[in-house]
């Protein structure tokens, strides 16, 4: 390896909303810190570090400063780092601001444990074996790793914790901390007695260490894949056809087979005639044929264009389709029949006319090398009329969101988006872009595309509190009501409420919503240094402004809705204090304003969630039961706001930005959209637990969200079996290993795909980046492939499967496939290292013929 500068062998930062992050090699040891303060009885934050992006002040190389709360609110303070060399120095001095006494606790940081797997431990009086960390109280903590060697001190005793699971079970999703917390709990915090503290790293390289990084061998280990033929992609075994959300009812004849035809296979001289593509309607008039024969075109392209997702098409399909458009059946429900004939669509409308493609697409399956469905009787449609989903922006949402509506959404019958957009490039403030926002061009497409498939696209900008995003640069801050701590908006400033209506003027002109949400919830959560009623003014005020906007442009309302819930009108989430200030906010808000009635409650009963959607509904509003993470929530709520007639909006709070990365962070929020979708759809009853319902949720959404379009027939391919294992810094023998490992095709052709087998030695955070897999053709780079831990590789000891593998029960779950766009030659295929600790190790690859 390549000797790293003194100042990259060992690295400090402090990041706002992060805390300390300590990298040593370029392999990032801690993932964080943070203070955080309580009331007495440690019931409610006074202070959460992990809430709240603090100012920063990192203007001096070497230092970072992070401005904690205020002067004007409970508690003020700073957390500072300083780094000279090899040593990093944390200092803490935070106090209360007021005449009250609380608690603090503090995390110093977070070793992510797997890279200390060879280490051994000692306080100041001698060694600790691994099982007794958690005995530890000292002062001093040393650390002797193949890493190099640290000293951990504090100015006051701490404690460790080990948050750990080293062999992860089977979808065990949520299992993301592999961490040993160095902390210090129940600390007393009165006027007289502040948090002070001062916390030392020292980090020192070992010999061996030293060494390699002066050893310049590291470089590639070299194999040859021969032209021995395997089977490359095999015959798959049909099960029973399996169709999500459920529909009302389904019958299916797996000895029957309706073959698709394609042009190639139909014959020459009645090439398309014989397709029969018919369109009627009952009850309307037929004088429109040249429009009807438009609209049965247009079924069988968006079918072809459905079936690309999955299959490889050599040519596109023209089955029999007749289309009827039945006046008799409600709002989005269809009826879908295949039989000899071909395919019938019987549907109500253009919504349950989509509905039935994206369903016949899910049914469509490949048999002998043909592709085709399994004749069925299938009658469909909603239990709920309004099933969105909320999620937030990013500089690269527009791509991923096409891929999560096309693959995954859109095929789960969703019709609502409500898309947290604030963080957007507005043209009206630009000193407010950051890294996350979203350009004004991709919201515009996601808009148009939704509305295409649909899709009721309606965008979400807080608009009184939550306003962290509009008050990150201080020239907007004046308009805040505590500019020293800026969250809520004060409306009583002229030039603040214009601030907000010029970013929803921005908004209507490019958007054209018919409804808009502009929040409303938690407005004085925090940084609220005036008395708690000041929220009731503030929200009648603003609210005001934003309704007599809203109709102005003929458009609807929808806000939050706990600020109108007094404690026991609803399970959790009811910020209107008491009953009365609950009852005076709730008569603010217009009649007919749509309420996102948030509650996070894990309890599958829908009778806990129906008093807050009654009351709503009683008092003249619209509300949607919103949920969030728990498979128990999620079923409960759904299924009371079908007994109440309301609506569904599932939550998703995976960050501020919306990236794959985020997703794979936070997966089993995705599997909450499958479960939500299906229970608003087809209102099952099922609990939502292994061996309850027929699908896994999670699994459901990465097989279809890195669903690819695959060989229909089986494919022959060239497969070579070898343990070769690259770099590793966690264990000292595997420093000097390879970063590269280079293989030859002994006889180049032409491939279609791959299927690498490899696994790391060392668990590593999820979505991080482990290695590249990389194709060439007589020295040109043909493909490249990024392998990220979680998505295509997990460490050996890691028994979850890979979000990106194919979703076949008769492939390896931790086998990792890509097919390309078109045939390619092939003649050198290279997997490199990008994480010096992870021991990626190749097992096996296939090239795909």
């Amino acid at each position: 390896a390549q000797k790293l500068p003194p100042s990259e062998q060992f690295t400090a930062r402090l990041i706002p909303k992060k805390g300390l992050l300590l990298s040593v090699h370029n392999i990032p040891i801690t993932t964080g810190s943070e203070i955080n303060f309580f009331t007495p009885d440690r019931k409610q934050h006074e202070y959460y570090f992990t809430w709240w992006e603090q100012d920063a002040d990192s203007s001096l190389p070497g230092r970072d400063i992070l401005y904690i709360g205020s002067t004007n609110t409970a508690i003020g303070g700073m957390f500072s780092l300083e780094q000279k060399g090899n040593n990093a120095h944390i200092l803490i001095d935070c106090k209360r601001n007021d005449r009250k006494t609380g608690q603090a606790d503090v995390v110093y940081t977070k070793l992510w444990l797997p890279y200390f797997t060879n280490a051994s431990w000692r306080d100041s009086r001698g060694y600790i074996a691994r099982e007794q960390l958690e005995t530890f109280y000292d002062t001093v903590l040393y650390v002797y790793s193949p890493l190099g060697n640290f000293r951990f001190s504090n100015s006051h005793p701490f404690r460790l914790k080990k948050d750990e699971q080293p062999n992860p079970i089977y979808f065990d999703y949520a299992r993301r901390a592999q961490h040993l917390l160095l902390y210090e709990n129940n600390i007393e915090v009165t006027p007289t007695t502040p948090v002070k503290r001062s916390f030392y790293t020292t980090y020192e390289p070992t010999e061996k260490v030293i060494q390699n990084e002066n050893d310049s061998k590291n470089g590639t280990a070299h194999a040859t894949i021969n032209d021995k033929k395997v089977i490359g992609w095999p015959v798959f075994i049909n099960y029973s056809p399996f169709l999500l959300p459920r529909p009302i009812c389904e019958s299916y004849n797996r000895s029957l087979f309706y073959e698709l035809p394609t042009l190639t296979s139909l014959a020459p001289a009645s090439q398309p005639q014989v397709v029969k593509q018919q369109y009627t309607e009952k009850k309307i008039d037929h004088s429109a044929a040249s429009w009807q024969s438009s609209f049965a075109d247009s079924s069988i392209r968006l079918y072809n264009e459905l079936l690309r997702y999955s299959w490889q098409l050599s040519s596109a399909v023209y089955p029999a389709l007749q289309l009827i458009k039945d006046s008799t059946l409600h709002s989005e429900h269809y009826r879908l029949q295949v039989n000899e004939q071909g395919i019938k669509i019987d549907f109500a409308d253009p919504a349950g006319w989509q509905h039935a493609l994206y369903s016949l697409a899910q049914l469509t399956r490949s048999k002998d090398g043909k592709l085709g469905l399994f004749y069925c009787d299938i009658e469909d449609g909603p239990a709920l009329s309004f099933r969105g989903i909320h999620m937030f922006t990013g500089p690269t949402s527009w791509e991923l969101h096409k891929r999560m509506y096309d693959q995954v959404l859109l095929p789960l019958k969703m019709n609502k988006t409500v898309l947290q957009c604030e963080q957007a490039k507005w043209t009206k403030f630009p000193e407010i872009h950051n890294s996350i926002s979203v350009p004004l061009a991709d919201l515009q497409k996601e808009f148009a595309y939704l509305r295409e498939k649909q899709v009721e696209p309606i965008p979400l900008i807080q608009s009184l509190g939550h306003m962290e995003w509009f008050f990150k640069p201080r020239s907007t801050r004046k308009w805040a009501v505590n500019p020293q701590y800026p969250y809520t908006l004060n409306p009583n400033k002229s030039a603040a409420r214009k601030a907000i209506l010029s970013i929803w003027d921005e908004t209507f002109s490019l958007l054209q919503p018919n409804t808009i949400h502009v929040g409303f919830d938690e407005i004085g959560m925090i940084g609220f240094q005036l008395p708690r009623e000041k929220e009731i003014s503030f929200f009648k005020k603003q609210l005001g402004v934003l309704d007599r906007y809203a109709r102005s442009k003929n458009a609807a309302l929808m806000i939050w809705g706990d600020m109108g819930l007094a404690p026991g009108e609803g399970p959790d989430a009811c910020n209107g204090i008491n009953p009365e200030r609950a009852r005076t906010i709730r008569n603010s808000i217009p009649k007919g304003t749509w309420i996102a009635d948030w509650h996070y409650l894990d309890n599958p009963d829908p009778a806990v969630y129906k008093s807050s959607l009654q009351r709503w509904k009683e008092e003249g509003f619209k509300p949607l039961a919103s949920p969030w993470l728990s498979p128990n929530n999620v079923r409960g709520f759904t299924l009371a706001a079908i007994e109440q007639n309301a609506g569904l909006l599932q939550t998703t709070w995976a960050d501020f930005e919306s990236s794959e990365k985020n997703m794979l962070l936070n997966i089993e929020q995705f599997g909450a959209y499958v479960l939500a979708l299906d229970y608003a759809w087809s209102g099952r009853k099922e609990l939502p637990k292994e061996f309850f319902l027929p699908y896994n949720p999670v699994k459901i959404w990465t097989q279809r969200f890195y669903d690819q379009p695959k060989p229909i027939g089986s494919r022959w391919g060239r497969k070579l079996d070898t343990i070769i294992s690259l770099q590793n810094y966690c264990i000292l023998a595997a420093q000097g290993r390879p970063l590269t490992l280079s293989i030859d095709v002994a006889q180049p052709t032409s491939f279609i795909g791959c299927r690498l087998s490899s696994f790391t030695e060392t668990l590593l955070p999820e979505a991080t980046p482990a290695g590249v897999l990389r194709g060439y053709f007589q020295g040109q780079l043909i493909f490249e492939k990024i392998i990220r831990y979680g998505a295509e590789v997990r460490a050996i000891q890691d028994n979850r499967p890979c979000y990106a593998h194919i979703g076949r029960d008769e492939l390896d779950n931790k086998d990792f496939h890509l097919f390309f766009q078109r045939s390619i030659m092939l003649d050198k295929v290279t997997l490199s290292s990008l994480h010096p600790g992870a021991g990626l190790t190749f097992k096996g690859l296939i090239l795909i013929e």
